[in-house]
This record gives structure tokens, C-alpha cells and sequence, in this order.
């Protein structure tokens, strides 16, 4: 029974040390330096990789070659030159991974807060800017009145009362000027004179002009989806790092699904092209037309072959034309069958 439990402890502080250290794994790290705009596929960048090195070599070796005139010198030179390119650029790649790496998982946390917040109901919604305003040191926060996606509430920052209100909106909802302006005029008919304006999307070029407008009677602040999120962030409310490596497992999960469903679907296509039925009579044709051309030039062998090749692929579409052809008699029959036996069912209630 010891050994049993000694061994399941070890098996539990490994997989707590991997989920540890999955978020610098070669699978995080591959997440974190790809990019939506890269074209190029892993084989690309190592081929690239490499000759930009082969590159760099011979370049160097050609120069040392002309001032030392030494073959030996000249490739101690190049190695010693390119070793000290590797490791800078080695250094260089870190500090990029780095830098990815917290702006992906930063980017990843926002979406998931993002995503939460339009998926809770009025009454969450309503706790849960309330803690906002409460670690924001908002104090004496009366009840929100709430219409719809909106919520209005007034609050107290440093003994001063402000006008809160929050929307609720999708990211391409902007919220317009006769938005700001009637809010405006209900807090100055509450005799406030500060007022903070938050959005879960953006607001529009006007909105953003009125604030130096009114900046001498009215100070307004707007808070828009970002500048919403750096407030959540650094009132410590975003998702844990367990969390975000969650949700970055997820989404690389997803990746590889749907790269592995295109992948199918073009091999689907190729095949679909390369073998279908209606080609049998032109493999056929251009195979007898391959045999007999090999013997009218000197490269026999390669004809030979491609008319081998291609006349394979006639038999290999006919096999599938038959089994095909089978299928569809057999689905053909199954239809005929249950059909009568409906017809059957049907009499007999009769």
C-alpha cells in the first residue's frame, strides 16, 4: 500500500511539473513566435536558417581568402565569425521570445476576460464591475439602474462624487455623441461635475473631440475596451497563469485540428482529381501512346516507365469504379428493400 502511494505521488508531482513547465515548452514557444502574417511553414524557415548560415560562411571565407591568401585561416576565421553571429542571434531570438511570449499571453488573458464579460448575465455582470470600481478605490457606489447593456451608477473617488456608466457592447458597436451628451446632461442635472464613461467596444472620432470641449465645465473620462482591460489587469482580476496556459493549449489544439482537416480535404481534392472515373479511357490512351513513342526515342526506359505508371493508374480508377459501382447497387438495394417493407407495414395496418 506505501509503494502504491509513493508511486502515485510521483506520478502527481510530475504531471504538476509539467503543467508548470508547459508554458515554456516547444510547443508554447512554437505558439508564442508564430505570427499571422508568417507564409512560410517550419521546413521553410529551416531551410532558410540554414543557407542564410552557408551564406554567411562562404561570404566570410571568400574575403579572408583574398587578404591572407590561406585556406586554414580563412575557414578558423569564418567559424570563429559565424559562431559569434550564431550566439548573438541566439540571444537576439530570446529576447524576442520573450517579448512574444508576454505580449501572446497577455493577449490571450484579455480575450478570455473579454469573452467572460460578454457572457455573463446582467446580475454577474453588475458584481463583477462592482469589484472593478471597489479595487479601482470607487467608495460609496450607489445601486446600478440598468437598461439593457447599460449600467449608470453614481460613486465617490477622493471625497469627489462622479457619474459612472458602463456599456456593455461588442467590439464593432462604437458608442456614438448623442450617447455622451445625454449622459452629460444627467449628470449635470444630478450637479456633477466629473463622469466616467466605460465600454466594452470603442467610441466614435466625436466622442473623443467633445472631451476637449467641455474640459472646462466638465471633466470626462472614456475608457474604451482596451484601457477597460489594463484596469482589470492591474487591479489583479486577470485569469492565473494555469489558467492562460489553459487557454493557450486549447487554441493550439484547435490549430492543429483544423490544419489536420485541410490537409485531409486537399488530399481528398488530389485524389478526387487524380482518380476519377471518367479518366479511365484517357490513362488508357495516353499509356499505349507512351509504350509505343519509347521506341522511336533513346530514353526507352523512362517511357516504359511512365506508361507503366499511368496505365497502373487506369487500373487502380477501374478498381474503384467497380467498387463504386457495387456501393452505390448495394445502397440501391437496401432502399428497394426498406421501402417494400414500409409498403408491407403499411398493408398490414391496413
Amino acid at each position: 500500500m506505501k509503494k502504491s502511494n509513493l508511486f502515485l505521488n510521483r506520478v502527481f508531482k510530475r504531471i504538476a511539473f509539467f503543467r508548470q513547465g508547459r508554458s515554456s515548452s516547444r510547443k508554447f514557444n512554437k505558439y508564442y513566435m508564430s505570427s499571422n502574417g508568417e507564409s512560410r511553414n517550419n521546413v521553410a524557415k529551416s531551410i532558410d536558417y540554414i543557407l542564410g548560415r552557408i551564406l554567411i560562411f562562404f561570404f566570410v571565407f571568400v574575403v579572408a581568402l583574398t587578404k591572407f591568401q590561406s585556406i586554414t585561416s580563412s575557414v578558423l576565421i569564418s567559424i570563429v565569425l559565424l559562431s559569434i553571429f550564431h550566439i548573438l542571434t541566439l540571444k537576439r531570438g530570446r529576447k524576442q521570445l520573450q517579448q512574444q511570449k508576454v505580449n501572446k499571453r497577455r493577449f490571450v488573458a484579455s480575450q478570455k476576460v473579454y469573452k467572460d464579460i460578454m457572457n455573463k448575465s446582467v446580475e454577474e455582470l453588475q458584481c463583477y464591475i462592482l469589484e472593478i470600481f471597489k479595487k479601482s478605490e470607487l467608495e460609496d457606489i450607489n445601486e446600478f439602474t440598468s437598461n439593457g447593456n447599460n449600467f449608470t451608477c453614481n460613486a465617490k473617488y477622493k471625497n469627489e462624487t462622479i457619474s459612472v456608466s458602463i456599456f456593455i457592447y461588442k467590439a464593432d458597436y462604437l458608442i456614438e455623441l448623442k450617447v455622451l451628451r445625454e449622459f452629460l446632461l444627467n449628470s449635470q442635472k444630478n450637479d456633477v461635475e466629473k463622469g466616467i464613461v466605460i465600454t466594452t467596444s470603442d467610441f466614435t472620432k466625436d466622442c473623443y473631440e467633445l472631451i476637449n470641449q467641455i474640459s472646462e465645465n466638465f471633466n470626462l473620462l472614456l475608457v474604451n475596451k482596451e484601457k477597460l482591460l489594463m484596469m482589470i489587469e492591474s487591479n489583479d482580476m486577470f485569469p492565473t497563469d494555469e489558467e492562460i496556459d489553459e487557454s493557450i493549449e486549447e487554441e493550439i489544439d484547435e490549430s492543429i485540428e483544423e490544419e489536420i482537416k485541410v490537409r485531409g480535404t486537399q488530399t481528398e481534392k488530389y485524389y478526387c482529381l487524380l482518380l476519377k472515373e471518367t479518366k479511365i479511357k484517357k490513362y488508357l490512351i495516353l499509356s499505349i501512346f507512351l509504350f509505343f513513342l519509347s521506341f522511336f526515342t533513346p530514353y526507352i526506359v523512362y517511357y516504359m516507365a511512365s506508361s507503366g505508371f499511368t496505365l497502373g493508374l487506369a487500373c487502380l480508377t477501374l478498381i474503384i469504379r467497380i467498387r463504386n459501382a457495387k456501393t452505390r447497387k448495394k445502397i440501391s438495394l437496401c432502399e428497394e428493400k426498406n421501402i417494400l417493407d414500409t409498403l408491407i407495414e403499411n398493408n398490414k395496418e391496413i
